[in-house]
């Protein structure tokens, strides 16, 4: 195959791109599409060869399999050791398991099933996995076992190899992809059936070229260039993808290699000196730009600033030119004087494959050798486990209301002591509100209270809100109609208030995320954010004031300070470096976040409603002018927002003494 620098030029567009994504640039946010790319550019490049081969005569699959694994697998392998080993010194216990399993997953080219179930490629823990970005190698290496043998069977069944067949496999995985999008939109970006249209794209132009002469055409060439440019910058990760969408950058990848060629404006600018050199070296670069902006991660105690994030992104290109040319040039080139023959290839590829899912399986008998770590990080890290013993089985989700599948109230496993006997008072709300009651109900049995746990994840019973009416339709009607005496509401307010993430200035800061849910029927009509917080505030009261006119008493626990960041971990890493005893952030920011809020609430207390304030435990205590998650070696929270076991037990006494007041008063 005649060698095209301007293809080279389009892998730097490729995995720019991306780095940059993944390093932060916002401006760049369709930069996860350089995958895309990369996938179009791989199956123009393998199929043009294979066609070579198959119609002259000098196929062979075993070479095929060898020229793959002295492409991918040196520096891949390269860059597993460098991870495994860094890790070492800076990767916490649970992290380190998932890593070794990640490993694993790469050698044996799965590791797209294993991210598909347990990560979305766009949410924050994403920002901790060095090998998510490997899925895509396992997306080729499975398309690759089947796609030869498909190519060497049309061409002996038809003499020739034809577009109609690639075309209608195109189809088919095109249509899957589209029908899986809101199905199950995890499971879509990651598996090979619905990324199998874009190779086979490149596919389809390694055919067209094979069979025909295409003239250049600067039109389309630039047209082209125009698509993959333009969904770089207008795409984001709300943009459904894969999808229909997604033909746009891979129909420009397509209209480039068609049409684009050197004699093009396009093929020049893509044959420009810096964008070849990019794009030799863009195979490492992909696989080092990942570890490199995750450690950054792991090495920074709070949120890494963003300039330090780009800049080790950046140093992907120099160690990615090392990588190219002292690991992948020789061995592609034969130039490593035991690795000659395929023999040795192979051999090679198995032991040193073997040797890594050796020392991973170590890893994970060891559960990720915790001896590394002082005795007193670990017992931080462990609050992470300190959740409610409630929430696998009386936590639900808005999705267990559908219309085909309804959730009832009272649940009898939700019901204590015994679901037989009265119920006394009613835990109810979202996420916090089931951290809550992991230290309430024992303490409410304790005084032979009858309780029940009434919690739905990111939905506390706020008339009317857009996210949540299924639920709250069912919660509200079986509360206002029960003989429940006593009800205790807690909620993250800020989710209903005002719907994006926390920053608490002092480095805790969660990634970025609005939610789009409104209000029905609201009190202030347009999406502004004063109307947002009106409307939540008008359905807190509606709600507190439904249940006083039911003849109920209700307890209201405030905002709960949220963190910003992972408390067990960050406290870990404070303690691992011994910076601090305690892990705070400044009051006025919770403030800010939440006075407004707290007005609301405390107009609302009278003789049938009383408010339980969080702040007065966690804000100016310990720490004064501080919010404080953690505190000399106590830890209040297993994330960032949801109370420990330890931390909800701060607030029991309180509530506890309001549910007895109220229930004398019956």
């Amino acid at each position: 195959m005649k060698y095209r620098r301007e293809i080279d030029g389009l892998r730097a567009i490729a995995v720019t791109p991306v780095v940059l994504f993944h390093a932060g640039l916002s401006v760049i946010g369709g930069g996860f599409l350089g995958v895309d790319i990369f996938f179009v550019i791989s199956g123009f490049l393998i199929t043009s060869i294979l066609i070579e081969e198959i119609e002259s005569g000098k196929l062979s699959i075993l070479n095929f399999y060898e020229r793959r694994a002295r492409r991918i697998l040196p520096a891949a392998y390269l860059v597993i050791v460098a991870v495994f080993v860094f890790s070492l010194f800076y990767v916490f216990p649970r992290d380190y398991l998932r890593l070794a399993r990640s490993i694993i997953s790469v050698v044996f080219f799965y590791s797209n099933f294993l991210f598909m179930g347990r990560l979305d490629y766009f949410a924050p823990s994403a920002e901790v996995q060095p090998l998510l970005h490997t899925w895509s190698l396992a997306v080729e290496e499975q398309f690759y076992v089947f796609f030869p043998l498909l190519l060497l069977l049309f061409f002996r069944q038809f003499k020739k190899i034809s577009i109609g067949p690639i075309l209608l496999l195109a189809g088919a995985s095109l249509i899957a992809c589209q029908l899986m999008v809101n199905v199950s939109p995890s499971a879509n970006f990651y598996l090979t059936t619905s990324r199998a249209w874009e190779l086979l794209a490149g596919a389809l132009c390694a055919v067209l070229m094979a069979k025909r002469t295409i003239k250049p055409n600067e039109g389309l060439a630039l047209a082209g260039l125009a698509g993959v440019i333009g969904a770089l910058f207008l795409f984001d990760k709300t943009t459904p993808h894969p999808s229909a969408w997604t033909v746009i950058p891979v129909a420009g990848t397509c209209l480039i290699i068609l049409y684009g060629q050197q004699t093009t404006l396009v093929g020049r600018l893509l044959s420009a000196k810096p964008l070849v050199g990019i794009g030799l070296i863009s195979y490492s670069v992909y696989l080092w730009h990942q570890p490199l902006i995750v450690f950054e991660h792991y090495r920074n105690t709070f949120a890494p600033e963003p300039l330090n994030l780009l800049v080790w992104g950046l140093m992907s290109f120099p160690l990615g030119y090392l990588s190219w040319r002292f690991v992948e040039q020789p061995f592609r080139k034969r130039q490593m004087p035991f690795f000659k023959s395929r023999r040795a290839v192979f051999l090679s590829s198995a032991v040193a494959g073997l040797i890594l899912v050796a020392l991973s399986g170590v890893m994970i008998a060891s559960k990720g050798l915790p001896q590394r770590f002082d005795p007193k990080v670990l017992s931080i890290l462990e609050a992470s486990n300190h959740k409610s013993p409630y929430s696998s089985s009386c936590l639900f989700y808005e999705s267990d209301f559908t219309s085909a599948k309804t959730t009832t109230f009272p649940r009898p496993d939700c019901t204590f002591p015994n679901p037989e006997e009265g119920v006394d008072v009613a835990i109810v709300g979202d996420s916090h509100a089931d951290a809550v009651a992991g230290t309430l109900i024992p303490a409410l049995i304790g005084k032979d209270i009858g309780v029940t746990q009434v919690t739905i994840a990111s939905c506390a019973p706020w008339p009317g809100y857009s996210e949540c009416l299924r639920s709250n339709k069912v919660v509200n009607e079986y509360l206002l109609k029960s003989d429940i005496p006593v009800v205790v509401l807690a909620s993250r307010y800020s989710g209903v208030v005002w719907g994006f993430r926390f920053d608490n200035t002092v480095g805790g800061k969660e990634a970025p995320y609005d939610n789009i849910g409104y209000f029905e029927d609201p009190v202030c009509a347009d999406r502004s954010l004063r109307c947002r917080n009106e409307n939540a505030w008008a359905s807190i009261r509606k709600e507190v004031r439904a249940f006083v006119a039911a003849g109920k008493k209700v307890i209201l626990v405030g905002p709960i300070p949220e963190g910003g960041w992972n408390v067990p971990n960050t406290y870990a890493k404070l303690n691992m470096l011994q910076r601090t005893e305690n892990l705070s952030y400044p009051y006025d920011v919770y403030q800010a976040r939440y006075g407004g809020t707290e007005k609301v609430l405390e107009a609302l207390v009278s003789d049938d409603v009383r408010l339980v304030s969080p702040k007065q435990i966690f804000c100016n205590k310990w720490v004064p002018g501080k919010c404080t998650q953690a505190f000399r070696g106590s830890v209040y929270y297993v994330d960032g927002h949801h109370l420990s076991m330890e931390g909800s037990s701060l607030l029991v006494p309180e509530i506890s003494s309001g549910v007895e007041h109220f229930l004398k008063s019956q």
